[in-house]
């Protein structure tokens, strides 16, 4: 039995071989993948709901132990584990993911990775966007810098002092139902 998935139970896809679930996910359109169960094939499960919320797209998932493999995508993404953990190796870094614990920031770039039976949420970032609506906040003109960074994976701390960004992306999630 699969991990709940944090929104989209009611309408979620269910996959019960990995070769459905590539098929499935190749639709998105976000790279090549290719995956292979880390247990049994008759022991698989995946299960995901999609949604898109003024041009963000957030995905829920849930699934048993996956290796993957992704060809040069086209969008980063940010993966927040709420159960489970795992690894990516990518541009000749590896950062680890743990609920609770550490999200990661992956860039458009092939990578590899294992993970755990897990529940995540993955939030496909429009980088463009995302600059242009941070220069508007912080009142930056000009382009001669990016202010971020989106070509390296980074591990990110889901506690910052008091706050647990886990947390609030549960909470979150209860609103996208």
């Amino acid at each position: 039995m699969l991990p709940s998935l944090a929104f989209g139970k009611a309408t979620a896809e269910i996959d019960l071989s990995v070769y459905a679930m590539q098929e499935r996910l190749d639709l998105l359109g976000n790279g090549l993948h290719v995956y292979e169960s880390l247990l049994n094939p008759s022991e698989f499960m995946h299960q995901s709901s999609f949604t898109n919320i003024n041009g963000l797209t957030i995905g829920s998932v849930a699934s048993t132990s996956i290796r993957v493999e992704l060809k040069k995508v086209n969008t980063p993404m940010l993966l927040i584990p709420l159960s489970g953990f795992g690894s990516y190796q990518i541009a000749g870094e590896k950062v680890l993911w743990h609920a609770g614990d550490k999200a990661v920031l992956l860039p458009s770039e092939a990578f590899t990775g294992e993970s755990s039976m897990r529940t995540s949420l993955a939030i496909f970032i429009n980088s463009d966007r995302l600059e242009a609506t941070a220069r508007g906040m912080l009142g930056v003109t000009g382009q001669d810098s990016r202010i971020f960074n989106l070509s390296r994976p980074r591990e990110i701390e889901m506690k910052y002092g008091h706050i647990s960004f886990d947390k609030v992306f549960r909470q979150i999630s209860h609103f996208i139902d």
